[in-house]
């Protein structure tokens, strides 16, 4: 007998993704934005799927944003990010645009002909009151703070978000992991796993 274990990867996960081509177009890549492996994962999961009401934890520029919403057409966005005046360091640095106001926040989807159905939310997301969200959502993704408990919280959060035909994208970059055994405090223990390639897999 074959003992039950979560699915490794994509495919065993949606085999409908088996052979299905994504249309990738030119593409700009910038650190922290999603890699292409990770794109296309999220493609395949997003038409399987075909969420009307997603929820990401973690804008950035807006690039997996603006992905999402070529994806899904007509789909309902909302994606929460820190406002400027509570970004680290890095994030203030690198999230500069002065085409933009100053702040490059959401800037790859602002302006677009997508912009319409995505929501701009400003927080943090260990603070912030989602309880209007709560069982709306068909998809959540988390790609928001890469430490541990960042990633542990938010994930935490997203797993009571969705109906029972939802389905939860969880990444966290820095380890290349996916979200694994608990631990004694309730939070999820986050093992890397090579067969999770690039951490794009479901929790």
């Amino acid at each position: 007998m074959v003992p039950n274990r979560a699915p490794r990867n994509l495919l065993e996960q949606y085999p409908d993704a088996i052979g299905m081509v994504v249309a990738m177009d030119d593409m700009t890549y910038r650190v922290s934005n999603m890699d292409p492996f990770e794109l296309y994962c999220l493609a395949a999961i997003t038409r399987i799927r075909k969420p009307r009401t997603i929820f990401e934890f973690g804008t950035y520029d807006g690039a997996t944003t603006h992905w999402l919403a070529q994806t899904v057409p007509g789909a309902e966005i909302f994606t929460l990010d820190l406002p400027p005046d509570l970004r680290g360091d890095w994030g203030r640095a690198t999230l500069v645009n002065e085409s933009a106001g100053g702040d490059g926040l959401g800037a790859r989807f602002n302006g677009t002909p997508y912009a319409p159905q995505i929501t701009q939310l400003l927080g943090d997301s260990r603070t912030y009151k989602f309880s209007s969200y709560f069982g709306r959502m068909d998809l959540v993704l988390v790609d928001a703070g890469h430490s541990y408990d960042c990633a542990s919280f938010d994930t935490e959060n997203a797993l009571g978000w969705c109906p029972a035909r939802g389905r939860r994208v969880g990444r966290l970059r820095l380890a290349r992991s996916r979200p694994g055994r608990r631990r004694s405090g309730g939070a999820p223990r986050f093992d890397g796993h090579p067969s999770h390639s690039h951490g794009a897999g479901c929790v």
